[in-house]
């Protein structure tokens, strides 16, 4: 039987003196990083697929089911005559988007007086509107332009 008592003779202690810990950390920490080079970089997920809007002309009727509410259907209104797919600005005219109100309209006469009312969204009357009231569409539709596809015209629609 053994007893556990400490007599220095008979126990053999090895002694490590800092550089020897500075060493053992040090090869600790080196293969660490080894280990974390060699691992896979995680593959991240695609992107969803952003809905694409068909090509074609729409009715009145048919824009207010593309409005972003349906996540499998693109988010599109009208400006004078035509359809823009604004879908990848979805933050903007999606739900809860600052410009939501114009998704799924006829959003001429909005844009034009710069106005967010329900009355002027819904509103497809372009003949009172003043000259400083189609600079402003004018500004819009050019940066529609620039930024999102027409998909098709608008049919009915007074120009």
């Amino acid at each position: 039987s053994h007893s556990f008592s400490y007599n220095h003779s008979s126990w053999t202690c090895m002694e490590l003196d800092f550089d020897t810990i500075v060493w053992i950390i040090l090869g600790i920490c080196i293969v660490y990083i080894l280990k974390k080079l060699m691992e896979p970089a995680p593959v991240p997920k695609p992107a969803p697929a952003r809905p694409q809007a068909e090509r074609r002309d729409y009715t009145l009727a048919e824009l207010p089911s593309y409005t972003g509410a349906d996540p499998t259907k693109p988010v599109l209104l009208a400006i004078k005559g035509k359809v823009y797919d604004v879908t990848k600005g979805k933050s903007y005219y999606g739900p809860g988007g600052s410009y939501s109100a114009f998704s799924g309209h006829d959003a001429t006469r909005a844009l034009a007086k710069g106005s967010l009312e329900k009355a002027d969204v819904e509103n497809p009357r372009t003949d009172d509107l003043t000259a400083d009231e189609w600079d402003t569409l004018k500004q819009w539709m050019e940066l529609f332009e620039s930024k999102y596809d027409v998909v098709g015209n608008l049919k009915g629609a007074s120009l």
